[in-house]
């Protein structure tokens, strides 16, 4: 059965709220996220799927985390149009900037 936008958003805010409540739990999703979204929700998500929840550094400015997801190896190392697309930003020639404001709510 798949997940509607609105559910996963739910099942996410659920298991955020408890686990700024319960260390418990919170320790829960660290080592078993599968598990936690199958007690919140009352349903398995697909084993081939990976799920991993991160913890906040406790310290400001304390070392942390930052994950890089990779491209497949499949694709020759090179990032389609639809990928560079969700993750480019930066620069906008301003010859361009009435094309773009066109349909777009994007502020400059």
């Amino acid at each position: 059965m798949a997940w509607t936008d609105q559910e996963t958003q739910e099942v996410l805010n659920e298991i955020v709220k408890r686990a700024a409540a319960d260390d418990g739990f919170r320790s829960r999703c660290l080592v078993d996220a599968h598990g936690v979204i199958k007690e919140v929700s009352g349903k398995a998500v697909p084993e081939d799927v990976t799920i991993v929840f991160a913890a906040e550094p406790k310290a400001a400015g304390g070392g942390g985390e930052i994950v890089i997801v990779l491209p497949d190896t499949a694709s020759g190392g090179e990032l389609s149009d639809d990928m560079l697309q969700s993750v480019s930003g930066g620069f906008l020639d301003r010859g361009k900037r009435e094309e773009c404001n066109q349909g777009s709510r994007a502020e400059f």
